[in-house]
């Protein structure tokens, strides 16, 4: 028997909170543009209560009318929450799992990173299973103009932001195939937006490769790239050819569970 003072009974809502949550969820269901009319029936409220709170939502973004059916769908400010809420997700979780698949498919250990001002930084890892292998310092700083790890990060700037950025860095020379000039930089760019990842061998340690692909998050921007390192008398660029679309399979699939693009497998 449920008695008065139940908490189930005398949950209290607000009843114009309440219609205009069902108004929006209905605006967001998928379903197409909604005449007022059409809300109105589909949700059992008065087509001037409907009205209102379209237009309450309307002030604030969360709705929006089209000027020539006068049909309402959501608005933008909904979306901008969502793109928010999916930015805020932890891109070692959802990465996770993509980079232990990397390690069962190619052996080698993968890795992901992310931008921090002018340097890219190791987040996350899953180590090789070979006795001989390469692996990460998670938190350690990195080039961002050397290394198929970190390349990837930089490769889709707008052209004014890479243009400042390559303007402060300090281009050290770690090795005799570090990048040394913005000139030199930007061609390899340029091959790696074209092909979609990048490959390094030596470039930042003699005798070690990296194979690397960009997540993109919900504003079409990249937030980290996804990849795999190892000897490169093993990760060769022969096996980096061959192994190139697994690498870009782990990035495009967290870049779709962030709620971003992905460049696809099919280059």
């Amino acid at each position: 028997m449920v008695h008065s003072s139940s908490p189930i009974r005398r949950t209290p809502t607000l009843r114009a909170v309440d219609t205009a949550l069902r108004v929006l969820g209905a605006l967001a269901s998928g379903s197409g543009d909604w005449s007022v009319s059409e809300l109105a029936e589909h949700l059992g409220i008065a087509p001037s209560h409907v009205y209102k709170v379209l237009a309450t939502l309307s002030t604030h973004g969360f709705a929006e009318q089209d000027p020539g059916t006068r049909r309402y769908r959501v608005g933008w400010s909904i979306l901008l929450m969502g793109m928010k809420s999916v930015a805020r997700l932890d891109i070692r979780r959802v990465a996770l799992p993509w980079l232990g698949w990397l390690v069962d498919v190619t052996g080698e250990t993968s890795l992901l990173h992310i931008r921090r001002g002018l340097h890219s930084v190791c987040v996350e890892k899953v180590e090789s299973p070979h006795s001989v292998r390469v692996t990460a310092e998670l938190g350690h700083p990195g080039p961002l103009y050397a290394g198929g790890s970190n390349k990837p990060l930089i490769a889709w700037l707008p052209e004014d932001e890479l243009e400042d950025l390559l303007g402060r860095v300090s281009w050290e020379t770690y090795t005799d195939r570090t990048p040394r000039s913005p000139e030199e930089l930007e061609l390899q760019l340029t091959a790696i937006r074209l092909q979609g990842y990048a490959y390094s061998a030596g470039e930042v340690e003699p005798g070690i490769a990296a194979l690397g692909a960009p997540v993109f998050g919900p504003e079409g921007r990249v937030v980290a790239s996804v990849s795999i390192t190892g000897p490169s008398t093993r990760l060769n660029p022969e096996r980096a050819v061959e192994l190139a679309a697994a690498v870009r399979r782990a990035a495009d699939e967290v870049s779709r569970r962030l709620g971003g693009e992905s460049l696809g497998t099919d280059r």
